[in-house]
């Protein structure tokens, strides 16, 4: 085998040797929690592997979780800043340890619509969650939240959805709301 060859092939089980270990570290790190980690060095991280690790935080409940939950969707928003996800949990957290959104909760709500106002994955969840917290709301946030809710109501892709999440409002100002955003939209004829 000539010498040429021989790079070629040393290079190219290289290249193999460097793409396993690639997916390998990034299938640990969506596991062990956001990074491989060496001692206090962390090798690879993953946003969705903080987020993994913070919806799994949050299922097992508890007010101790929220401080871990809080961390790693802020480390998810670090590394991927367009992470609608981590915002909402930040959001939600702050809520829910606060008993209602404070300054920074409702900046982590106007974060998630100033990066993606109409989100088809998160909309049923961040609509129903903002309006469960109108009143805490700004009126410019909360012009956004119409706009996303009436943007994806009047289509009939998502018109059964977001009906379900307006009828499912239970805080009374949001109740309202979301009785009036009810009736306008099933005003609009789509067909």
């Amino acid at each position: 085998m000539s010498a040429v060859r021989q790079i070629k092939l040393v290079a190219a089980i290289g290249l193999v040797a460097i793409a396993f270990l690639g997916a390998l570290g990034g299938l640990i790190a969506l596991n062990a929690g956001g990074a491989v980690r060496f001692g206090d060095w962390r090798a690879l991280e993953l946003a969705s592997g903080y987020d993994r690790a913070a919806a799994a935080e949050l299922a097992r409940g508890g007010r101790a979780r929220l401080a871990q939950v809080e961390a790693r969707s802020r480390r998810a928003t670090m590394l991927n800043p367009y992470d609608i996800g981590a915002w909402l949990r930040i959001a939600y957290v702050d809520a829910a340890a606060h008993g209602a959104l404070t300054p920074a909760g409702v900046a982590a709500l106007a974060r998630s619509y100033d990066l993606v106002a109409y989100d088809t994955d998160q909309a049923s969840w961040r609509i129903a969650f903002a309006l469960e917290h109108w009143g805490d709301l700004p009126p410019e946030l909360q012009a956004e939240v119409k706009a996303e809710t009436f943007t994806l109501g009047v289509g009939w892709r998502h018109r059964l959805r977001i009906m379900e999440v307006l009828r499912g409002v239970t805080n009374p100002a949001g109740r309202m709301t979301a009785s009036l955003w009810a009736s306008q939209i099933e005003s609009v004829d789509w067909r």
